[in-house]
């Protein structure tokens, strides 16, 4: 009996992850709602997560300047509807900490363009929508910042978002390659 898997399904395996075809992914606040239950874990006492900070980044974008950009941290990506499209950390060290983070996945901006982000890191993804990679070329996105100390527990409170996420939808967020 042979067996067809396309290409496509294919190398989603091999990378990894899967992608998830249903049409409405979780919103950023039931995702945050979790910390909540995460935080009372014994290991988890000592640890501050300040308020979850959104910033337009077609309005608001200036190319240094992310809220708690020199913070060690979580950052995500949404729709302007507040639907998770990517989880990711920032550390922070002598240069860089979440600005510099949530900026390396952008490139070059573009202020005087339609296409703020034209070079992102997904342009030439083909396992991601055209819908999605054009909300990111033209800055229709949102992008929020939520500080974790002690630094040392950014990583681990990263990798539960990502694993919650995973949990509830069967896939990770839509531009999440791998858990941590």
């Amino acid at each position: 009996m042979l067996v067809y898997i396309c290409i496509d399904h294919l190398r989603r395996i091999i990378n990894g992850y899967f992608f998830c075809e249903r049409e409405q992914r979780m919103k950023i606040k039931i995702l945050v709602q979790k910390l909540d239950e995460f935080k009372k874990l014994d290991l988890l006492k000592e640890i501050i997560i300040k308020e979850l900070t959104p910033y337009d980044v077609k309005k608001q974008w200036v190319s240094d300047y992310i809220p708690y950009g020199n913070n060690n941290g979580i950052y995500f990506y949404t729709k302007m509807d507040e639907e998770i499209l990517y989880i990711g950390k920032g550390e922070y060290t002598s240069k860089h900490g979440l600005s510099y983070r949530v900026c390396s996945h952008l490139g070059s901006v573009n202020r005087d363009s339609d296409e703020m982000f034209k070079y992102h890191q997904w342009a030439d993804d083909e396992t991601i929508s055209t819908s999605i990679k054009q909300s990111l070329k033209n800055g229709d996105f949102l992008v929020w910042t939520l500080p974790v100390e002690p630094d040392y527990l950014t990583s681990l409170v990263e990798v539960y978002l990502q694993s919650f996420y995973r949990h509830i939808n069967n896939c990770l967020p839509p531009l999440n390659k791998r858990i941590g």
